[in-house]
């Protein structure tokens, strides 16, 4: 009897197992690969939608970066162009850099040193002739400027203060 049972057991394992495997091959239950076609990860739909989303975000986020750094490149990069008459004083806040375009100056050193010709390397001491067309930097805010022999046009980028000649 022990023996039947243990056959009858098999047998009925055995089916058992065969049906399963069977059902799970043809039924046409397949589990699809993820990833694929037939088992996306996202829709497309959706995909689009959140691409649609981040592209607007990353523009804003770029037309603000370009709005600041225009503001910014314009205030600090631009020369203005300046003119002076015959007799002014002009001086210069820190950190300006200033070109003698046309006309006639001489240079007022400040308490603390002349100013720095960028071009030949030299240091304009008070009533040195500032050349044409050579770059100047005043190194502090402290009273360096320039004294007009005749009528000119400085650049100047950075803070300066003209005191005119004339009196009103």
């Amino acid at each position: 009897m022990k023996q039947k049972f243990f056959l009858t057991s098999l047998t009925l394992t055995i089916g058992i197992l065969i049906g399963v495997f069977f059902t799970v091959t043809f039924s046409g239950a397949e589990i699809p690969e993820p990833g694929t076609d037939g088992d996306p990860i996202i829709t497309e739909s959706y995909l689009e939608l959140r691409l649609s989303e981040l592209n607007k975000t990353l523009l804003y986020k770029i037309e603000e970066i370009k709005k600041s750094i225009s503001s910014t490149s314009t205030n600090v990069n631009s020369y203005e162009v300046v003119n002076v008459k015959k007799g002014d004083i002009i001086y210069f806040g820190g950190n300006a850099e200033v070109i003698l375009r046309a006309g006639e100056a001489t240079a007022i050193a400040g308490k603390n040193g002349g100013i720095a010709d960028l071009t030949t390397g030299i240091d304009l001491a008070s009533g040195d002739k500032v050349v044409l067309n050579h770059l100047l930097l005043i190194a502090r805010d402290d009273g360096r400027g320039m004294n007009l022999i005749s009528d000119a046009w400085i650049m100047v980028k950075g803070n300066y203060t003209l005191k005119s000649s004339k009196t009103e």
